[in-house]
């Protein structure tokens, strides 16, 4: 099966149909618990998500320099962390998926997750 068509998993294949629906969103009651915990403690959590190694320096940097964010980290795949993000559990995250229809690295796969979202991509 092409990697545009589907993800392989720990050895299992995923269509898009199938992502999408193990990619449930976000309730709004846990936003409004994190961002409620944010105005009473002034300290907001970022959610880091991903295993590049460049979001263990940025989690650190932001741990030293930073009095008002906390960065919480977590070490997942790249189609588990865009799950992570669009369910709203995740504020950044590390992807490397190549899509071999396209020939073109993560942002296929960030369109078709993060449908109706507001995203930066980075590369």
């Amino acid at each position: 099966m092409p990697l545009g068509v589907s993800q392989v998993k720990d050895n299992i294949s995923y269509t898009t149909e199938e992502i999408a629906k193990l990619a449930k969103p976000a309730h709004d009651t846990a936003k409004r618990e994190l961002y409620a915990d944010f105005q009473n403690s002034g300290v907001r959590q970022v959610v880091i998500t991903g295993q590049d190694l460049s979001l263990d320096i940025l989690a650190s940097y932001l741990e030293k320099h930073s009095s008002f964010l906390r960065p919480l980290r977590s070490h997942v795949g790249s189609l588990d962390s865009l799950i992570s993000m669009y369910q709203g559990k995740s504020d950044i995250v590390s992807t490397h998926l190549l899509d071999g229809d396209t020939g073109e690295y993560n942002v296929p796969y960030i369109r078709k997750l993060l449908v109706g979202s507001s995203y930066l991509v980075v590369t």
